[in-house]
């Protein structure tokens, strides 16, 4: 589903503040495969999930998804293949919209826009029903706008939003570091089950060591722009904090 073949990012190149962020870095991630990356604050995890995105463009190496080169497309032309889940619950809403528009939003991210779009009964129908998965009631409040919700609520929305289209890869950005526990706990659950549910290849960065463990098949480490250990199952299912925590002396 997604290839990078010797992937080498510099930010500030020909300076002297120059950083290598990603050192010739290559890996492959199959179709349907939630693969979870830490690392330390510096180490490339958030520039390589920039650089799938096409927020970032390497000046070295290649980018396939889904069988097509991406390396020189703009993040909005990989946004057909591409949902991306950000660390701040407030980044990709429109606060001062309602849910149902923020849907509507969604619903049209990869589409041509046109004014009967989203509009009719049918549509608040199946917002209600997406969100209804959730579990929280706000089915009932899709006028409600989404400003006025708290965090959790509306990382948990963006997790639905970022499937309203034919998207097959998530990328989420320590998507819980924002939340309290109780919200982030309720986060990674539905997101879970949205990558299951809708078989999505999935690359979640974390701090979080426990998420780590208990989401994904893969555990990749980055350090210094370079991927130290790649661990898939069953492996991956015998590791502990303590072990992860040792990684990182």
């Amino acid at each position: 589903m997604i290839s990078l073949q010797h992937i080498t990012v510099t930010f500030n190149a020909g300076s002297a503040s120059a950083l290598c962020a990603l050192k010739d870095v290559s890996m492959t991630l199959k179709e349907t495969e939630f693969t979870v990356i830490i690392g330390s604050n510096g180490s490339g995890k958030s520039t390589l999930l920039n650089t799938i995105a096409g927020t970032v463009h390497p000046e070295i190496g290649s980018i396939i998804i889904a069988d097509n080169d991406v390396t020189s497309r703009e993040d909005y032309l990989r946004s057909v293949y591409i949902s991306r889940i950000f660390q701040n619950p407030l980044t990709g809403t429109a606060p001062e919209l309602s849910i149902l528009d923020n849907f509507r939003l969604a619903a049209l991210r990869t589409k041509s826009k046109g004014l009967k779009i989203g509009t009719t009964k049918i549509f608040e129908e199946v917002v209600k029903e997406k969100v209804s998965f959730l579990k929280l009631g706000l089915e009932n409040n899709i006028y409600k706008p989404m400003g006025s919700l708290s965090g959790g609520q509306r990382q948990a929305l963006t997790l639905v939003m970022g499937i309203m289209d034919d998207c097959k890869i998530m990328l989420l950005d320590e998507p819980t570091a924002a939340l309290d526990p109780r919200s982030a706990a309720l986060v990674m659950e539905k997101a879970e089950e949205i990558i299951s549910v809708n078989h999505l290849t999935a690359l979640m960065v974390t701090h979080n060591l426990k998420d780590a463990i208990k989401y994904g098949s893969r555990l990749i480490m980055m350090q210094e722009g370079k991927i130290e250990k790649d661990i898939s199952s069953p492996s991956k299912n015998n590791l502990s904090i303590e072990t992860i925590t040792n990684w990182f002396n």
